[in-house]
């Protein structure tokens, strides 16, 4: 079950490269690439600090230890953090008794629900704080708790609030939980919480120059500064249309079997729900802030459709999950080739959100070309390419805002992405185009430097 999962992510991922939002790319690879090859630009969060270096720091030594195949590899390894929720619903169901067959259907409708396989491989803080969010509230499920499993939990919870430091409402309410289930060993859970969380002060220590450094910058900036609301505000209603809107008809079959899981844990449902209400206060929205909501719910549907797989002829069961499966992977392809503008803010329905592909492919190709000294962006703005890290070559990266800055700068850059309706003059040459964004390369050396997007990234 976890072998189909992993190759569905990871083959969505690689055969339709896509970006939703800048973020995923240049507040975590781009930063991991700067680590681990010294080129990356560095977008505002990382010069003022706002922050922390947790996931970069893993996927710099992910990059390191892959070498030049590092963005398959680094697929991989999200992909397969991805699968914690797959494996946590299948041992759930499978745990009471002789029940495999209806673990089996409860991992397929986790495995294979659509958002799930679209966002798995991402490198958002969000989507991976949302896969251990889900072992930990797996470990905390009903019965006997050791002290192992607890700490096992806690380290999975500690993580999740350092990749995501509005999940503290819904830690906080796990850290009840814990006590009402298993008192005294509850300990152990909310120790790990805390060697945890010290340990990545001590991370802001080394990397900011104070402890927990990140996360108080953040909470100035975005909370006291208000800098997060000039990216877009919505209702405290928006995440619960978004979702329907997403979700369309299939949200009814997903609300029924979270509703059935419920009856044998409902936990997951009530980390979800407080989970979107404390960022329902919060006025700048995003669908990604929403997945460790979605990831729960789909995780109590796992658990409904164990039990009802129970209950039921196993082939029908089976039958259904796959059509279940069927449709899902289709979602996901879909979410990965549409290329609508949403922008950066919260609008309904997922499926029309940015692929930025042609930025990421241009990209890849405008690296694969010889010789390269330098390459320009022709009204593209730098966060919708593919950054370094669909580059990955030393060389200056430009921005110019219009075809009539490009007269000067010929002679310091070789290589040009542009929108296909922009046409550089000659010596320019196009050497191909994907989703509406073409490379353009010329003959000759570079006969002066660029104005170098690593040394001053605009916010």
């Amino acid at each position: 079950m976890l072998g189909a999962a992993l190759i569905v992510r990871v083959g969505v991922a690689l055969a339709l490269p896509n970006a939703v939002w800048p973020d995923e790319i240049f507040q975590t690879q781009e930063q991991a690439h700067r680590l681990a090859f010294g080129d990356g630009l560095v977008p505002w969060e990382f010069r003022v600090g706002a922050r922390s270096w947790l996931l970069p720091g893993v996927l710099a030594a992910v990059f390191r230890a892959a070498g030049r195949s590092y963005l398959v590899v680094g697929t991989l390894a999200l992909a397969g953090v991805s699968l914690i929720p797959v494996a946590a619903c299948f041992r759930a169901v499978a745990e009471r008794g002789d029940r495999v067959v209806p673990a089996v259907i409860a991992a397929l409708i986790v495995g294979g629900w659509f958002e799930l396989i679209y966002f798995g491989p991402k490198a958002l803080n969000e989507v991976v704080a949302a896969h251990l969010l889900c072992g930990g509230v797996f470990a905390l499920r009903p019965g006997v708790a050791p002290p192992r499993r607890l700490a096992g939990a806690g380290v999975l919870v500690g993580l999740a609030l350092g990749l995501r430091i509005h999940l503290a409402p819904a830690v906080g309410v796990l850290v009840v939980l814990a006590w009402v289930r298993a008192r005294r060993r509850a300990v152990a859970f909310v120790g790990a919480i805390v060697v945890v969380l010290l340990a990545l002060g001590v991370l802001d220590w080394i990397t900011w120059g104070a402890p927990f450094a990140s996360y108080a910058t953040t909470i100035r900036t975005n909370l006291v500064e208000g800098v997060a609301q000039r990216y877009g505000v919505a209702p405290w209603w928006a995440y619960f249309t978004a979702v329907a809107g997403a979700w369309r008809a299939g949200g009814l079959i997903v609300a029924a079997l979270a509703l059935v899981g419920a009856r044998r844990d409902p936990w997951p449902l009530v980390i979800a729900l407080v989970v979107i209400a404390s960022h329902a206060a919060i006025d700048h929205k995003e669908y990604r802030f929403a997945v460790p909501a979605i990831a729960l719910v789909v995780y109590a549907a796992g658990l409904g459709a164990g039990e009802l797989a129970a209950r039921v002829r196993w082939p029908v069961a089976a039958g259904a999950s796959l059509a279940w499966c069927a449709m899902s992977w289709w979602l996901a392809a879909s979410l990965s080739t549409r290329t609508t503008t949403l922008g950066i803010a919260l609008a309904p329905p997922a499926w029309q959100f940015a692929s930025q592909r042609g930025g990421l492919v241009a990209m890849r190709r405008a690296g694969e070309l010889e010789p390269l000294c330098g390459v320009g962006l022709v009204g593209i703005p730098w966060f919708l390419t593919g950054g370094y890290t669909w580059l990955d070559r030393s060389v200056p990266l430009e921005e110019l805002h219009t075809p009539a800055e490009l007269g000067s700068e010929t002679g310091a850059l070789d290589a040009l992405l542009a929108p296909a309706s922009i046409a550089p003059p000659a010596p320019y040459a196009r050497t191909g185009c994907d989703a509406g964004i073409c490379v353009w390369h010329r003959p000759g050396a570079c006969t002066r430097p660029a104005h170098d997007l690593r040394d001053f990234t605009p916010p």
